[in-house]
């Protein structure tokens, strides 16, 4: 999210509307049918990638055995024991972050109640079916990375208007065209900017508030457990306030269908 990539501004470009989802962390799940002790809700279905919120409770293991998408998933509350089929076995607890690869065959515990996770996945396509298969075959690892980093570790983000934003790059993926890359966004209490999307992106709210407003004048004030979407072509000014954590600004965890450090 490079904020001075474009000269467009929202009295120039308009583009399509972003979409709140409010406290998505504590909205009732559906129950999985053959899992009595499993919930999911698929949030938003966009062309090329969905988004939603997975519960699982103490009793049978949840098989998660022949995943045709690349998913990003962050963890939200309790605690998640993730066993890679004829591989190691992981412990994943709030805030940690995993890359499921196409082709992964992973296995769901718990041992606490209530433990859920925030997923966002990109949809497999029709050309997709030999690079499927071929993750299929090999049953590659997932990638974990415990805790999301501290908001000390992420870079400036270079902008014209000197917003006081950060941006780093966590997870990504490679298949030329099909990139996906996951990632913490943090802005403090200051200047705003403004920034197009050339891609769609999914920005689930860790902590604080974003203040946004779009291109058709939309205007979201987007809290701590929220969901925002942004379509392709989405214009959008970020700003924050006096309302987040350590007293300033907000921290969200995108995850965006583009190359890694190229936003």
């Amino acid at each position: 999210m490079i904020a001075n990539k474009t000269t467009f501004t929202m009295a120039e470009f308009k583009g399509p509307a972003m979409t709140h989802f409010k406290q998505v962390k504590d909205m009732t799940l559906e129950p999985v049918t053959d899992n009595a002790n499993a919930s999911l809700t698929t949030i938003v279905h966009s062309k090329h990638m969905q988004a939603g919120v997975f519960e699982l409770n103490p009793g049978p293991a949840f098989p998660h055995s022949a995943t045709t998408m690349e998913a990003m998933v962050l963890v939200l509350s309790g605690q998640f024991l993730v066993n890679h089929i004829d591989g190691e076995r992981y412990t994943l607890n709030v805030g940690d972050h995993m890359h499921v690869r196409v082709g992964t065959k992973l296995e769901y515990t718990t041992e606490k109640e209530n433990s859920r996770l925030y997923f966002a996945v990109q949809t497999a396509q029709s050309d997709d079916a030999e690079r499927v298969q071929a993750g299929l075959d090999l049953n590659p690892a997932p990638i974990i990375i415990c805790n999301l980093p501290q908001v000390g570790d992420l870079p400036p983000l270079p902008n014209d208007s000197q917003a006081n934003a950060y941006l780093k790059d966590i997870i990504m993926t490679a298949t030329p065209g099909k990139e996906l890359t996951g990632g913490l966004y943090k802005i403090f209490q200051g200047p705003a900017h403004d920034y197009v999307y050339d891609y769609e992106e999914f920005k689930y709210i860790v902590s604080g508030q974003l203040n946004l407003t779009d291109g058709t004048g939309q205007y979201v004030e987007a809290k701590a457990g929220d969901l925002m979407y942004f379509p392709d072509g989405t214009n959008v000014n970020f700003a924050t306030g006096d309302n987040g954590d350590q007293g300033f600004g907000g921290l969200g965890f995108f995850v965006g269908q583009r190359v890694g450090g190229s936003a």
